[in-house]
């Protein structure tokens, strides 16, 4: 998969970080939508989330999400590497690449949220 990101969407929050990558800069209004017209309106997207345990006795869950169901899912060892303008992602014998241009700031949030996730059992290459 590979796609040209317009919009990246980044929430660390209590219970996990997400990071989306969007091909449409925004999504349509969802009302009065059927399931196929709202993901046509999203466009190709790819998001990686980490859920964060709640308990001693809980892990942390890595998954990965996009318009290819059959290559969603959890993800437990994968490399990705960060470039200013590019992003890949190689997991169970697949990859993703998308590109993108961001404001530095953005790029720093970006690669934060990028280390949080590679913590799950990831490797993350990023260029400073």
């Amino acid at each position: 998969m590979n796609f040209k990101c317009n919009r990246i969407s980044i929430s660390d929050e209590e219970l996990g970080c997400t990071i989306s990558f969007y091909e449409k800069e925004k999504e349509d209004n969802k009302e009065n939508r059927s399931v196929n017209e709202i993901i046509d309106s999203i466009g190709t997207y790819l998001m990686l989330q980490r859920t964060y345990p709640e308990d001693e006795f809980e892990k942390d869950f890595c998954y990965i999400e996009m318009n290819d169901i059959e290559k969603s899912g959890e993800l437990k060892e994968f490399e990705m590497i960060l470039k200013r303008t590019r992003f890949q992602i190689n997991w169970n014998g697949n990859k993703a690449e998308i590109e993108f241009k961001i404001e530095e700031e953005k790029y720093k949030e970006l690669k934060d949220a990028l280390r949080l996730i590679s913590k799950a059992g990831g490797i993350l290459i990023a260029e400073e």
